[in-house]
């Protein structure tokens, strides 16, 4: 590996200017002595720079001015003669790198469908889910019908250096343990679901090494609960500890379930029907999972 020593010699044309912007911008020329004529340009300029600093670095005396540009270029035939350049003038700072950029929210909404049994019927001069949905024999439709029933999605992405590959393992199809808030809003818990994120690579000159990640996250919001809840009956009831048959008005075995008051019996005439409710997305700490929740 070549050897390197850095003179300033005298009377080879520093300079320097000042701007009407009272700007200033310096020239200071260098040689640069080698051992070794085998010593690459690269070499020469990481030597240089290890001398008198790298680009931003402050002029030795004017500290608002700062190196710009290096060049270095072999001067002697034998290879070990350089001469080299150093540019000192105003810092413009680069664009703002997208890393530093603010998560984007914005709300969405997803189209999707249910099966309705009532529709909207006016009844006194008001409006409400009064009429029942049957053909003219009073029996239910097969297939039944169904409304539009469209849910918000809540979008927010963000600049990554790269995919959250682990993350999205871990937060895909779960929902919030507890409230979070971003833009002002709060969600409770238990309203959102996770998306796995979706990205796409990007570049730009204003990050390490070029490229980062634009990192699409996706949250359905059910503003009820994402806690399944499910009405309690079945064909059997639990009387003394043993299971009983469930039957009907005739004493038949039912064709249909029959009502339970959610301790396993047979839920009393004109009771209030008991939901038993079923967690089926596993809960997770949002706020630890996703830096823009708070």
């Amino acid at each position: 590996m070549a050897n390197f020593s850095l003179i300033q010699p005298p009377g080879k044309g520093r300079s320097g200017s000042k701007d009407a912007q009272r700007q200033r911008s310096y020239s200071v020329p260098y040689q640069v002595e080698s051992d070794d004529p085998a010593g690459t340009e690269a070499e020469v300029l990481a030597f240089v720079e290890g001398q008198v600093g790298t680009i931003g670095a402050a002029h030795p005396g004017d500290d608002g001015a700062f190196i710009r540009s290096i060049r270095v270029q072999e001067e002697a035939e034998d290879g070990c003669s350089w001469s080299a350049e150093v540019e000192y003038g105003p810092w413009e700072p680069m664009e703002e790198s997208p890393l530093e950029e603010p998560a984007e929210v914005a709300i969405d909404w997803a189209p999707r469908e249910r099966v309705v049994e009532r529709a909207w019927a006016e009844d006194g001069g008001s409006w409400g889910l009064t009429g029942v949905i049957t053909n003219s024999a009073g029996d239910v439709f097969d297939p039944p019908v169904v409304r539009d029933d469209s849910r918000p999605i809540l979008r927010i992405s963000t600049n990554e250096p790269s995919y959250p590959i682990a993350l999205a393992g871990l937060y895909r199809d779960t929902v919030n343990d507890a409230d979070v808030s971003i833009g002002g809003h709060t969600f409770a818990a238990k309203t959102l679901k996770a998306a796995a994120p979706k990205a796409r690579r990007q570049w730009s000159p204003n990050v390490a090494g070029g490229f980062y990640w634009r990192i699409d996250y996706e949250f359905e919001i059910n503003e009820e609960t994402w806690v399944h809840q499910q009405l309690d009956n079945g064909f059997r009831y639990l009387d003394s500890g043993s299971f009983k048959q469930a039957l009907s008005s005739d004493g038949q075995p039912a064709s249909s379930p029959v009502l339970l008051d959610g301790s396993g019996a047979q839920l009393a005439a004109g009771g209030d029907p008991v939901a038993l409710e079923f967690d089926l997305y596993e809960p997770r700490s949002f706020q630890a999972g996703f830096t823009f929740f708070t």
